[in-house]
């Protein structure tokens, strides 16, 4: 709860002009819209970076994130949701492979693309587990000996979970269908690890939705973006949406989260939009 005196503990206090002082910089770095009730969610996930870095007061340490790249992607990477699991929510993989993949199975040269190659983009994809479920599929559906070649990228603001995403090493197969995880994922002590067939698909790489440029490889077959823009602010909200449908082949398919839609959006062209129920544009 936000007070005027600020939130403390034995050790350290955050006051409101520092709390302040974070939300405007989580803004101006990542878009993210961070309202005055989440004083106490800062302090608590912030704190233990005072600690490891021997820091006496929140004030020295936006001195030290304002100087350190490292410790500001930490702090941003601290801040920002990165719920995710293998094949997270069925729905939208029944979507998937029921509507997208079977559109781009249908492809015809005549539609001036290459008709065999898929091009995915997963933004804030977290540590990776979405992409990687994504290629699971579509090496699955799309099979390279039926011709087909994929690309799948995973993108994240956070370096921390790119580097995750890059070493493929997760605690447990989850919810991987049984023959999938004999085929994509490798047993190791203490989990799974990503096989080969995978690293040949996904790459993974650091991007900021709102303000990097198009990442490499558009346009875009399929895009994946869920549950990331509800945080941004409307007018952050705004640049990620343009910029996502820029990055999307006329015709091609943006899947968002539950609680997102493209209603209201000034930017939608010639593209297909999937919520979890599978609705068109």
């Amino acid at each position: 709860m936000a007070t005027t005196r600020g939130l403390v503990s034995r050790r350290f206090e955050l006051k409101p002009t520092e709390f302040r002082r974070i939300r405007q910089l989580i803004h101006g770095w990542a878009g993210i819209r961070m309202d005055d009730t989440k004083d106490a969610l800062v302090f608590s996930r912030l704190a233990p970076h005072l600690r490891r870095l021997g820091l006496a007061t929140f004030a020295q340490y936006l001195d030290v994130v304002a100087k350190d790249a490292t410790e500001r992607d930490t702090m941003v990477s601290s801040l920002t949701t990165h719920e995710t699991s293998f094949f997270r929510d069925a729905d939208a993989f029944a979507a998937l492979r029921e509507t997208v993949l079977a559109a781009l199975r249908a492809r015809r040269p005549s539609t001036g693309v290459q008709p065999r190659h898929v091009r995915v983009w997963c933004a804030a994809a977290s540590d990776g587990q979405e992409a990687y479920s994504v290629a699971m599929l579509l090496h699955a559906e799309l099979s390279p000996e039926a011709g087909w070649t994929h690309e799948v990228l995973a993108t994240d603001i956070s370096t921390k979970c790119v580097r995750h995403t890059q070493a493929g090493v997760y605690a447990s197969a989850g919810n991987v269908p049984r023959a999938f995880a004999a085929q994509y994922l490798v047993s190791r002590a203490g989990g799974v690890q990503v096989g080969p067939i995978l690293r040949s698909i996904v790459r993974a790489t650091v991007h900021n939705l709102v303000h990097d440029a198009l990442p490499p490889g558009s346009p875009f077959d399929l895009i994946l973006c869920r549950n990331a823009l509800i945080y941004l602010s409307a007018e952050s909200r705004s640049v990620a949406q343009a910029k996502l449908v820029s990055a999307l082949r006329p015709g091609g398919y943006l899947l968002l989260g539950r609680a997102e839609s493209v209603g209201g959006w000034a930017h939608v062209r010639a593209t297909r939009y999937l919520s979890l129920g599978v609705r068109q544009t």
